[in-house]
């Protein structure tokens, strides 16, 4: 990192020697901008803010002592390093009330400035750095660009690591300090250079960490390294997924941080470590593994039996080749989910089975290290719904299911009974649910409808014959008495109104 210096200094000789020293024995400074006294200097300090202000302290005008002071109070950030000869030392010394760093008798003693130079170098590193650590964490906690930070013209490259599964969706996000020995973990096998320049965060949780870098001051290679040795010395850690992105400007950080976040939810690998790429607009490719019409339809006999606790070997099969196949956690997650939906049909109170077992789904894949851990959270659930199992949904080839359907859809023949409807309410697929009715009706579940609508819809006109065809037509579930005369039509060979007329 490269800091400014301020040079005020009235005798040319002693200008330039100072400017060379600066230059040419002290790296990580460069001088910007001199000045032959106090007035001239605090002009230019007007319009640029050095890091270093290195003046004599005797000028005409106003001397170093006075701009020391002013300096002290208009700039407080501004180091400085103030120049005397001897006969000066003790009106030198009173510029340590305004807090000085540092002053050196003349003529100057090029190895004792070097190594005061090496100092404050190490004091100003240390200022940015956490001048932008803080900066950094405030744009990921809060989302909020200031002004300040939007000056910041570096180019960034960053990753997110997480160990042992994925993060909860729930969880509220957090941007902190991580602990300690955390932050030694990372820091304490590099060098000094490359500590200065990387900035590390706990994420969301406890299992997931931030670390960013400027792009300059660390390769991609060895950013990557150091990353893959961090994470295989966090405590706890049985796998880790690390995210790394591309290079990006710091107001992005938050777009930056959502495309990470999505690689680790859509390809963390149960068991497995890895490093993912930001490829930009890559479509990401998903394996999964379903598990099964057959394993569905034995859940029913299960559920009856109130033996749910057998459904562990099956799963654990089904998890044995979703691990074969490299099927990502969440594609995992997301099966299972749909196979819940199913058994939730056999449950008396789905609206507060959902909420529950919804959380509990929430943390079904966080500090999971292995398949075994994770099939003893699915079962879990799985026995909490046991207990609020009711009557199994229909199977093929059971009537007293295949009637359960069919009184439902008699006793809700004012409202919608449309496939998808009827699909989630018994838990079975629409071609599963066609099935059932050519079984045992012969024709299709619309069929099916259409006929027994318009089957009570000539009882009503027999029962009642005043009642007008526009109210039959919304008692039996049409809303639209045309197409209802058009079904009737066409399911008897009169209309409505010709029917009524031939009873009469």
């Amino acid at each position: 990192m490269i800091f400014s210096v301020l040079i005020v200094e009235d005798e040319p000789a002693a200008m330039r020697h100072l400017k060379m020293i600066v230059e040419k024995r002290c790296p990580g400074f460069s001088v910007t901008n001199t000045a032959e006294n106090g007035l001239e200097a605090l002009e230019i300090l007007q319009s640029h803010h050095p890091d270093l202000l290195i003046t004599d302290i005797r000028m005409p005008h106003c001397d170093g002592l006075q701009l020391t002071q002013k300096v002290k109070q208009l700039y407080p950030d501004i180091q400085t390093i103030i120049l005397s000869g001897y006969q000066e030392f003790e009106y030198a010394r009173k510029a340590i009330q305004y807090e000085v760093v540092e002053y050196l008798l003349k003529p100057i003693n090029i190895q004792a400035f070097e190594a005061l130079l090496a100092g404050i170098h190490i004091r100003l590193s240390q200022k940015s750095y956490w001048k932008t650590h803080k900066n950094i964490q405030h744009i990921l906690s809060s989302k909020i660009i200031e002004n300040s930070i939007k000056t910041d013209k570096s180019s960034y490259r960053m990753a997110v690591v997480r160990i042992n599964g994925l993060h909860p969706k729930f969880h509220k996000k957090v941007c902190y300090n991580p602990s300690e020995s955390i932050r030694s973990l990372l820091m304490n096998p590099l060098p000094e250079n490359e500590k200065m320049n990387l900035y590390l965060f706990t994420g969301r949780d406890n299992n997931e960490y931030y670390i960013l870098c400027p792009v300059d001051e660390i390769h991609y290679s060895r950013f990557r390294t150091i990353i893959e040795e961090f994470s295989l010395n966090i405590p706890a850690c049985q796998y880790y997924t690390a995210a790394l992105s591309l290079d990006f400007s710091i107001t992005k950080i938050t777009d930056v941080l959502d495309v990470l976040y999505s690689l680790l939810r859509e390809k963390t690998l149960l068991g497995i470590s890895q490093i993912l790429y930001d490829q930009g607009r890559e479509k990401l490719q998903r394996n999964y593994v379903e598990l099964g019409s057959v394993f569905l339809r034995n859940t029913e006999f299960l559920v009856k039996k109130k033996a749910l606790n057998q459904l562990r070997d099956p799963l654990k099969n089904w998890l044995h080749e979703c691990r074969s196949n490299k099927v990502s956690l969440l594609q995992i997650e997301m099966e299972f989910s749909l196979f819940l939906n199913h058994l939730l049909g056999f449950c008396s109170d789905k609206n507060r089975l959902r909420i529950e077992t919804g959380i509990m789904m929430d943390k079904v894949s966080q500090d999971v290290g292995d398949y075994d851990t994770l099939l003893n959270n699915f079962m879990s659930i799985i026995l909490h719904i046991q207990e609020d199992t009711r009557k199994a949904p229909p199977v093929m080839g059971c009537r007293e299911s295949f009637q359960m359907i069919t009184e439902y859809v008699e006793q809700h023949m004012a409202e919608d009974l449309s496939i998808p409807l009827l699909c989630e309410e018994f838990c079975i697929s629409q071609s599963y649910l066609n099935k059932l009715f050519h079984r045992y009706e012969k024709m299709s579940v619309i069929e099916y409808i259409r006929m027994r609508r318009v089957t009570i819809s000539i009882e009503l006109m027999k029962k009642s014959p005043h009642i007008p065809i526009k109210e039959i037509s919304r008692i039996v579930g049409y809303e639209d008495s045309s197409y209802f005369s058009r079904v009737f039509k066409c399911q008897t060979g009169f209309s409505p109104r010709q029917y009524l007329a031939q009873k009469d």
